[in-house]
């Protein structure tokens, strides 16, 4: 992909208060991305400029069935919005869980929505421009931090985390048009969508937390299949979509998506992560008769990414049957995100036999700078990774307390951001 000058301008044009900062951010590629995910979290969705075309109505709309059930639904005003509280026995309640519409807008005698509207269902708000009950533009869609929302300090978490936009036509999205999905490590990732709003084609983007390095390949419903490492080195715009410039890496191989099992943990176990190569390092630790440790390259700021902890997937119950001693007295063990294990086996611990991820390296630390938590890995799917529980210095050794154990909010994540499908 080409770079340009006006690379910068043409997505700032997305946003007029984008444009003047630009050139400021050009060497700063991760501040204007976030600014530009404030921006999109935030703009009137009704002036997107995206070009207007016509959908064949290929099944009923869902907010249709939502009004079905009269009986189902109660209907009351609040300022300028209409809300509309569902209940039980209501088709979007049961088969959904949506349990509130909100709209900005009309709803005609004959249970037709025009207008803004916001659908949710606790942990999830789903907000779109409706057309006769149908969602027709850019549809943004917000979750807690964790995906389930949870309560802090006696309240509950309101959905305000950005975690799709996607352009949709009669409820289904537009192959044409490439869509973001944002993960909770800070990940994101630039693609056409299926049907059913799982990335899906080819030039895919990948991008690390970082905002500097991704991989660009081809992705099928919601997985990565294969993909090279790439620079970002600008953004442009698609139909209002900001849409990163990448430039492949010669002299780096292809990655392969696969998810680890109980026999294997991956067949590229030598090739290393080009994110954490440019962030981490491993080196003797500071810690007596630790041996190994990991150690920071680069400043990683608070609650961003370190390293990926991959390894062979198990249940206890398979251990168990197996009588696998290994795998029942490994220090390396840890809960995954899915009630599974995640383990590195003794033969792929020393990064000489496995460096495709680094989190294994980070030894024992009360004293900690990292911890566990789940995340979504291009090449290895739903894991557990670092991230930094403060600003951690380059040269600092990555310490984690391997006594702590996730939230119950965090252990608790729907990664893929299909638990809650609007396809029907």
């Amino acid at each position: 992909m080409n770079n340009s000058s006006s690379s910068f301008q043409d997505a700032c044009n997305i946003n007029e208060t984008l444009c003047s900062k630009s050139q400021d951010h050009q060497k700063d590629f991760r501040k204007y991305f976030e600014e530009w995910k404030l921006k999109m979290k935030e703009i009137n969705l009704s002036e997107m400029n995206l070009k207007k075309e016509e959908a064949e109505l290929k099944r009923e709309c869902l907010l249709k069935q939502c009004l079905t059930n009269m009986s189902s639904f109660i209907n009351y005003k609040d300022n300028e919005n209409i809300k509309i509280k569902l209940q039980p026995g209501n088709d979007c309640y049961d088969n959904f869980g949506i349990i509130l519409l909100k709209i900005t807008g009309s709803v005609s005698d004959e249970r037709e929505i025009n207008g803004f509207v916001e659908i949710s269902n606790g942990n999830y708000r789903i907000q779109s421009i409706v057309e006769n009950n149908c969602l027709n533009g850019l549809v943004r869609v917000l979750r807690c931090r964790f995906s389930k929302c949870d309560f802090e300090d006696g309240k509950k978490e309101v959905p305000s985390y950005l975690d799709e936009l996607i352009v949709v036509r009669n409820d289904i999205p537009d192959p044409n048009i490439y869509a973001w999905w944002f993960y909770v490590e800070g990940s994101a990732v630039f693609c056409t969508s299926n049907q059913y709003r799982k990335a899906e084609g080819e030039g895919c983007v990948y991008l690390y937390p970082d905002i500097k390095v991704g991989l660009v390949g081809t992705w099928k419903d919601g997985e990565m299949v294969t993909a090279r490492p790439a620079k970002l080195i600008g953004f442009s715009s698609i139909s209002g979509i900001l849409k990163p410039e990448m430039e492949i890496i010669p002299d780096r191989d292809e990655y392969t998506f696969f998810h680890s099992n109980y026999t294997a943990i991956t067949p590229d176990v030598l090739k290393s992560d080009i994110y954490e190569d440019m962030h981490l390092t491993v080196a003797p630790s500071l810690i007596t008769g630790a041996g190994e440790g990991l150690f920071a390259t680069t400043t990683i700021k608070e609650d961003n990414l370190i390293a990926a902890y991959n390894g062979v997937i198990y249940t206890r119950k398979e251990i168990l049957q197996a009588r696998d001693f290994e795998a029942l007295t490994s220090r390396y063990k840890l809960n995954n995100f899915d009630d599974g294990i995640i383990d590195i086996p003794m033969k792929y611990q020393s990064i000489e036999n496995y460096n495709a991820s680094l989190g294994h390296k980070a030894n024992h630390g009360v004293d900690n700078n990292a911890y566990h938590m789940p995340c979504f890995h291009p090449r290895f799917g739903d894991i557990t990774c670092l991230a930094a529980n403060r600003d951690i210095e380059p040269g600092e050794e990555i310490l984690v307390d391997y006594g702590l154990s996730w939230s119950s909010n965090s252990s608790q994540l729907y990664f893929q951001h299909y638990s809650w499908n609007l396809v029907l």
